[in-house]
């Protein structure tokens, strides 16, 4: 029997992008990292995973430790589909 522990949502909103950030991902200024490496980084995409389906990340908005901790979390759970450049989630797309 495979037992998950509950999947919920992370409560802390975090930061969003200042302007000046926003203008580098206008310019393309974006690159892949691992899923893992991801936290403190800006995200330059919007991340969806279903269920709920309902963006969990948007571009411009930090990846915190709670948010890269219930990506990993939510790879786990059968029936889980995820909405991304990498639907694997293995890497994810951040501002330089």
């Amino acid at each position: 029997n495979n037992q998950h522990q509950s999947l919920e949502m992370p409560k802390k909103i975090s930061k969003i992008l200042e302007v000046s950030d926003v203008t580098k991902l206008l310019w393309n200024q974006i690159e892949k990292v691992p899923l893992s490496s991801a936290i403190g980084r800006i995200s330059a995409e919007n991340i969806t995973p279903y269920p709920p389906g309902i963006p969990t990340t948007i571009k411009g908005e930090e990846f915190t430790k709670e948010l890269v901790a219930y990506y990993i979390n939510q790879k786990e759970y059968p029936n889980s589909h995820i909405l991304a450049q990498d639907t694997t989630l293995e890497t994810v797309l951040v501002v330089k």
